[in-house]
């Protein structure tokens, strides 16, 4: 299982990628996204180069700028639970795969060096 969390500032879309491996350009990966302004989440799966949309929603749990906002990912197989604030907002589940394993990176949308992360815990248990 893996698990991450973040609090962080910003009033640009921000997540976490993870599943990815060294040459994630075209590789297969996952992104938990938000959209801070709209209070949407959404999560991706990006395969040789092109995204599709897996799950995706509005929640009141994402706190506008300056506001700041845990995200949190708990994976187990093929299951994955999304966590906004603490809050779970969506569960996905995807048969004949799993979504765990490999590295995590986060993703910023425009915001150069203005991600700040205070914290990110990633756990794996067996």
């Amino acid at each position: 299982s893996l698990h991450d969390a973040l609090p962080i500032s910003t009033d640009e879309d921000f997540g976490v990628l993870f599943q990815l491996s060294n040459n994630f350009i075209y590789d297969a990966f996952y992104a938990y996204t938000i959209d801070v302004e709209d209070q949407e989440y959404f999560f991706y799966d990006h395969s040789h180069g092109h995204w599709s949309l897996r799950t995706s929603g509005h929640t009141p749990a994402i706190r506008s700028y300056p506001g700041s906002n845990t995200l949190g990912v708990y994976i187990q197989n093929n299951f994955a639970e999304f966590y906004i604030n603490g809050v779970l907002v969506d569960t996905y589940e995807q048969t004949g795969t799993t979504l765990g394993g490999g590295r995590f990176g986060f993703y910023i949308d425009n915001s150069g060096p203005k991600l700040y992360v205070h914290n990110a815990l990633v756990y794996f248990m067996k």
